[in-house]
């Protein structure tokens, strides 16, 4: 399942040239990335400030969504691009979108109605925490993700 799901992408430094490479696979190949130079660089979306997840210029956005796992040459990649780039992270580029008052009213909603159904079920079942797992779990990370957008709003 590893080899087809996760790919393996090798970026290569010139002195004023990005080059991508794919390692190959035997079936679900990635297209191949055109190279580009250093200085059309206009933007990087960085969150956590070290998960590199996109690389744009004027006419390009090459997504790249690298892990934490093994991320050392990720972060010193990232530290020589950070040199006069604009960085932003997927919040703030939900928000050039104009997406964000939208995606907080979804989750607000989403929020609402998850707590309304465990405040139900825990008056008409009682507290039954197998039940209730998937909620109880689910809570905490919607309430993270209203927090993360009222601060980018």
């Amino acid at each position: 399942m590893y080899y087809y799901i996760v790919g393996s992408l090798k970026i290569t430094i010139n002195e004023s040239e990005l080059f991508f490479e794919w390692k190959k696979k035997f079936m679900f190949n990635y297209n191949p990335i055109k190279s580009i130079k250093i200085n059309d660089i206009k933007t990087i979306v960085l969150d956590e400030e070290r998960l590199l997840r996109k690389i744009k210029t004027d006419d390009t956005v090459i997504h790249i969504n690298n892990s934490k796992i093994k991320s050392e040459d990720a972060e010193k990649f990232i530290s020589r691009l950070k040199n006069d780039i604009k960085i932003i992270d997927s919040w703030d580029e939900f928000a050039e979108k104009g997406y964000l008052r939208l995606a907080y009213r979804i989750n607000s909603i989403i929020l609402i109605i998850s707590i309304i159904i465990t405040i139900i079920f825990t008056m008409l079942k009682g507290f039954n925490p197998v039940s209730l797992s998937v909620l109880l779990l689910f809570i905490p990370q919607l309430i993270l993700y209203q927090k993360q957008m009222k601060d980018k709003n």
